[in-house]
């Protein structure tokens, strides 16, 4: 089964093909059930491949299996199959991309059920799935490189799906436009691995990485990496790269939920870990992963605290969380960044999925400000929300408080060169997961608790809100459930009672660790185990008091905030105005960008190629001009020419 593993790329790829021809001749619901029914098939391939994988043993005596299906690039000294590299890491990636894509197809047939869209949107859904895939399997860079494109080119479609609203439309160009920066990194960082390694393929890159680095200068990997990291900062939304990710919430919830929290905007995670060996050769180029991790969720937190958008403030969340992964990615903890991808994926889609619902029955209302009290007509949502913002805020026993507290942990006992640097990224960090309790409680609070603020401007026009249909709520419950144990399942066995944590020993190979015994908290009074229960402690007692103040704040004293908003109204401002990181780029880059563009538009295309044309033509029209006397129409002059030309040609063969 492992051979077919090409088949889970083939499936969604075939649902576009079908949708995208004939979509428009198909019924609504056999469109949806296409799209569905590939995504499932797919997942049913994974677990296929997965559970062949393990019977062969291949996770501990051969974990890299690369199924080549063609020769692709074959130039001088480059060669290139089309292959796929089955792994540990690249399987946890397809059951993430599969599992949770499949459910969110399910939400989306009744989410766009009224959309004249329809089958277009399953169209690229179905794409997305496929070039997602492509990017998580492909076994060498440029084939990586190509599902990297081919995501950035659904997030661009997706992103402005209702492309008749010109905000939509910009915000998927402004998408498109940003990741090319990033992309430009990738491909200078390609260039570079190829000009060392002379190969592209993963499997030559990891195992000679260390004789690579061992015998070249130190600026070498350092400049690879960083390289590498613009790419990753575009496609994941770090500093300064962020200011796609929160714009792009114009598309369809289902959009936010499948693209911008659980798959694509994790790839660059993807990627750093992937290629774990040539930012471990650069701890130079770790310090600035872990730095900019670190600064992006402190920045996208502040930002956070104070945006009504229900959306938006999830938006926010999410690159802050992504900043997290990076800040585990940088101190060298890659199988907790991507056990941080995992955990993530489950609560924030889930969260966007309610969010979806929430203005699914609000009648498309995002604003948090005219909620309040939709806890008591939409239970089901209410409850998986609830049990989502637990997992992200970090309450034990939910999902996120293991990889969370994994970081922190980390963060707090790397060994960095710079004696100081553990100490003020733990720091940030900690503070900027209080500030997730708060701003994750807020949402939660103004949305579903309290007294309803939406009676008089709702109800005039429209009915009570009320619960989703069943095809919106079931993932939702599916999810909320993976946001509860998920992290447990992979963790807290081992942490408890010592020994290997599975998740760290099945990505040891793809990761770059090696498996050690954990600490057992609960083995021993002292040692490592119990220090970081006390962190563990100080994370979660720190939250659960966030939580408790957002409540108080929003349900019990609601409107409590107006003093502080104008006695510190300059910091308020700046958080809401999103520390004006688009008035910035707009003034330093946009500005100067149509400026030059026009001064070129002047210079070489109005004086110089329409100058040369514009000359060309009026030479010919003075030739014209001048031998159009020549033309007199009569017969006597025409053999006069013809006279003179021959005693002219005459003459000159003569001399």
């Amino acid at each position: 089964m492992l051979s077919n593993v090409w088949l889970a790329v083939a499936l969604p790829a075939l649902g576009w093909l079908v949708n995208g021809l004939i979509g428009r001749s198909l019924s609504r619901r056999a469109s949806g059930i296409l799209a569905c029914a590939m995504v499932g098939g797919a997942f049913i391939i994974t677990l296929l491949v997965l559970a062949d994988y393990l019977s062969h043993g291949y996770a501990a005596s051969d974990p890299q299996q690369v199924v080549t299906l063609f020769p692709w690039i074959y130039s001088g000294g480059l060669h290139l199959d089309f292959a796929f590299l089955v792994d540990p890491l690249s399987l946890t990636m397809m059951l993430l991309i599969t599992g949770v894509g499949f459910l969110i197809h399910v939400y989306s047939t009744a989410y766009m059920a009224h959309d004249d869209g329809y089958p277009r949107f399953f169209c690229y859904l179905n794409l997305f799935i496929a070039m997602m895939l492509v990017l998580v399997l492909g076994a060498n860079l440029p084939l990586m490189f190509v599902g990297w494109e081919g995501v950035g080119l659904c997030s661009f479609l997706l992103i402005g799906f209702w492309y008749t609203s010109m905000a939509n439309a910009n915000a998927g160009m402004k998408a498109f436009v940003v990741n090319r920066i990033g992309d430009v990194g990738v491909l200078v960082g390609m260039f570079m691995l190829f000009a060392y390694f002379g190969s592209l393929n993963f499997s030559d890159i990891l195992s000679r990485a260390g004789e690579v680095f061992g015998s070249s200068e130190a600026w070498i990997p350092t400049a690879i990496a960083l390289a590498l990291f613009l790419g990753a900062c575009g496609k994941s939304a770090q500093i300064p790269l962020h200011i796609w990710l929160p714009d792009a919430m114009a598309g369809p919830t289902p959009v936010s939920a499948l693209i911008h929290a659980a798959t694509m905007v994790t790839a660059g995670v993807y990627m750093v870990t992937r290629l774990n060996p040539v930012f471990t050769a650069s701890p130079t180029a770790g310090f600035v992963v872990a730095v900019i991790g670190c600064a992006t969720a402190f920045m996208a937190g502040t930002i956070a605290l104070t945006q009504n958008d229900i959306k938006k403030v999830l938006a926010y969340s999410t690159v802050s969380q992504l900043g997290f992964m990076f800040l585990a990615a940088g101190v060298g903890a890659y199988w907790v960044a991507m056990f941080h991808v995992l955990t993530h994926a489950f609560f924030k889609a889930c969260l966007f999925l309610g969010s979806g619902s929430v203005i699914h029955a609000m009648h498309e209302e995002q604003d948090t400000r005219v909620m309040g009290g939709l806890g008591k007509y939409m239970k089901v949502t209410y409850f998986t929300f609830m049990v989502s913002t637990l997992a992200i805020v970090g309450i034990f026993p939910f999902a996120g408080f293991f990889s969370k507290d994994e970081i922190l942990w980390q963060v707090a006992t790397w060994q960095g060169r710079l004696p100081w640097a553990p100490g003020v990224l733990y720091t940030v960090a900690l503070l900027t997961a209080f500030m997730t309790a708060f701003y994750m409680g807020r949402v939660t609070f103004k949305t579903f608790a309290g007294k309803p603020r939406w009676t008089e401007h709702y109800v005039q026009h429209h009915h009570h809100p009320h619960e989703s249909s069943p095809a919106m709520t079931i993932p939702l419950i599916v999810l909320s459930l993976l946001a509860t144990v998920g992290g447990a399942a992979l963790f807290v066995p081992a942490w408890l009672f010592g020994g290997h944590r599975f998740l760290e020993e099945w990505l040891a190979h793809s990761a770059g660790v090696n498996a050690v015994p954990h600490g057992a908290p609960f083995a021993s009074l002292g040692g490592e185990g119990s220090t970081e229960v006390i962190f563990a402690a100080l994370s979660v007692v720190g939250a659960a008091i966030m939580l408790f103040v957002a409540w108080n704040l929003y349900t019990q004293r609601y409107g409590a905030t107006e003093g502080f908003k104008k006695s510190a109204a300059p910091l308020y401002r700046f958080s809401l105005n999103k520390w004006y990181f688009d008035e910035a780029y707009h003034k330093l880059v946009v500005v100067p960008g149509v400026a030059l563009a026009y001064a070129f538009w002047r210079i070489l295309d109005v004086r110089i190629v329409d100058g040369i044309v514009n000359g060309l033509a009026w030479l010919i029209g003075l030739v014209g001009l001048i031998i159009r006397p020549l033309q007199t129409g009569f017969v006597r002059n025409y053999a006069l020419y013809l006279l003179i030309g021959a005693v002219i040609f005459l003459l000159v063969v003569r001399l």
